[in-house]
C-alpha cells in the first residue's frame, strides 16, 4: 500500500505537464521513498528521474536506486536510460523474497531500447559467500536472443572474460567463448589451489523432453599445487551418444591421457603414468602406472584395467614395495589378477595372485 503520497502536476496539454511527485512503498527491510520527476507530454516522457531510497544492503546507512532518461511513444515505444544502484535493497520489493546471498552493491548502465530491440552496457559489484566480485560487458539482444560481449569478470579466483550469445525463442541455446586469466579453484576450496589460463568454448541446446545438446573444448595451462600443469579436451553430445575426445591432463611429472564414448554402444580408453601421485593426492607415495579400456554396451560391457605400482605409501597407515594389479570384465564372468608386497615394520605380507569367476 502507498503512504504519504503526493501528485503534483504544473502545465498545460499543449506545452505538457512537469511532474514532482513522492510517495512511500512498503519494503520488508523498511520504507522505500520514491520521487518522481520530469515533463510529461503527449509524445513522450523527457527529463526523467526516478529515486528510490532505502536502509542499505552493505555498511550504507542508506541505499539508492536511481534511473535518468527519457521515453518516447510517438510512435514505437522508445526508451534511453542510465541507470545506477548503490546498497539498495531492490528485493525488499518483492513480496516474501528473502535476501539472496549474493549481494549487489553497486550497479551503472546504459540502457537504450526501441521497438523490441535493447542495448545496454553495465558494470557491477557484488559480495556473497565466495567474496567480492566486479563484473562488466555489453548486452544486445530483444524478446527471443541476447548476445553478451566484452564480458569482463574479475573476482579473487582470477579473472574471466568472453562473449556468449543466448537464444531463448523455441529451446534455449548458447554459444560462448570464454578465456580465464590466473583462475584459483583453491580460492573457494584450498585443496584445488591453482592458477590456469586458457581459453573454454562451449555452445548447445535444450531440447524438449530430450538429451541436451552439448559442445565443448577446454585448453588450459599454469599451474597446479605449486606444479606445473595443462589441461586439454573436448566434449560433445549427439543423438544421446556422449563423446570425450583428445582429454590431456599434466601436473608435474604426472600424465593422464583418454577418450571415450558413452550411449548404446560404449568404449574408451585411459592411459595414467603418475611418478608423483601426491601431486594429485597429498599423503600417497610412490609410482603409478596403468591403463583402463572398455567396450560394448551399458547393459553388456567388456573391460579391462592394468596397473602397476612401486614403493606406494598413504600416509603412515599402509605401504607396498610393489603392485601388479589386471582386472578384466566379460560378459557374465570377472576375472581379476592381483600381485602385490605389503610391508608393516619388519614383517612383509604377500599378496599372491588370485582369480575370480
Amino acid at each position: 500500500m502507498l503512504t504519504d503520497t503526493v501528485v503534483a502536476l504544473k502545465g498545460s496539454l499543449e506545452n505538457g505537464f512537469r511532474s514532482d511527485s513522492r510517495t512511500v512503498l512498503p519494503g520488508s527491510t523498511g520504507d522505500i521513498p520514491v520521487s518522481l520527476k520530469g515533463l510529461v507530454t503527449t509524445e513522450g516522457l523527457d527529463g526523467l528521474e526516478l529515486v528510490l531510497t532505502g536502509p542499505g544492503t552493505t555498511e550504507a546507512e542508506t541505499g539508492r536506486l536511481r534511473v535518468t532518461g527519457n521515453v518516447s511513444w510517438e510512435q514505437a515505444l522508445q526508451a534511453d536510460a542510465k541507470v545506477s544502484l548503490d546498497a539498495f535493497p531492490w528485493y525488499s520489493l518483492i513480496p516474501d523474497f528473502e535476501q539472496p546471498p549474493v549481494t549487489l552493491r553497486q550497479f551503472n548502465g546504459d540502457v537504450q531500447y526501441q521497438g523490441g530491440a535493447y542495448q545496454a552496457s553495465i558494470d557491477a559489484s557484488v559480495s556473497g559467500p565466495m567474496g567480492d566480485a566486479d563484473m562488466a560487458g555489453d548486452l544486445e539482444g530483444d524478446l527471443e536472443s541476447v548476445a553478451l560481449t566484452n564480458l569482463r569478470v574479475n573476482t579473487g579466483a582470477g579473472f574471466l572474460g568472453g562473449r556468449a550469445d543466448v537464444a531463448f525463442a523455441d529451446q534455449l541455446s548458447w554459444d560462448a567463448s570464454l578465456t580465464l586469466d590466473s583462475f584459483n579453484p583453491g580460492f573457494w576450496l584450498p585443496a584445488l589451489e591453482a592458477s590456469l589460463s586458457g581459453d573454454v568454448d562451449t555452445s548447445g541446446r535444450l531440447q524438449e523432453g530430450g538429451t541436451p545438446t552439448l559442445q565443448a573444448k577446454w585448453d588450459l595451462s599454469g599451474s597446479w599445487q605449486a606444479n606445473e600443469a595443462l589441461m586439454r579436451g573436448a566434449l560433445d553430445s549427439d543423438a544421446g551418444n556422449w563423446t570425450l575426445s583428445d582429454l590431456e591432463l599434466e601436473v608435474g611429472d604426472n600424465r593422464v591421457t583418454g577418450q571415450g564414448r558413452w550411449g548404446q554402444q560404449i568404449n574408451g580408453n585411459l592411459e595414467l603414468n603418475l611418478p608423483a601421485p601426491e601431486t594429485f593426492l597429498p599423503g600417497l607415495a610412490g609410482s603409478v602406472n596403468g591403463t583402463a579400456s572398455v567396450s560394448g554396451t551399458v547393459d553388456q560391457p567388456r573391460g579391462k584395467v592394468t596397473l602397476t605400482g612401486s614403493d606406494l605409501a598413504w600416509q603412515d597407515q599402509l605401504s607396498l614395495s610393489s603392485l601388479d594389479l589386471t582386472a578384466t570384465l566379460r560378459e557374465g564372468s570377472t576375472s581379476r589378477r592381483i600381485f602385490g608386497e605389503r610391508k608393516f615394520g619388519m614383517a612383509n605380507s604377500y599378496w599372491k595372485t588370485c582369480r575370480w569367476h
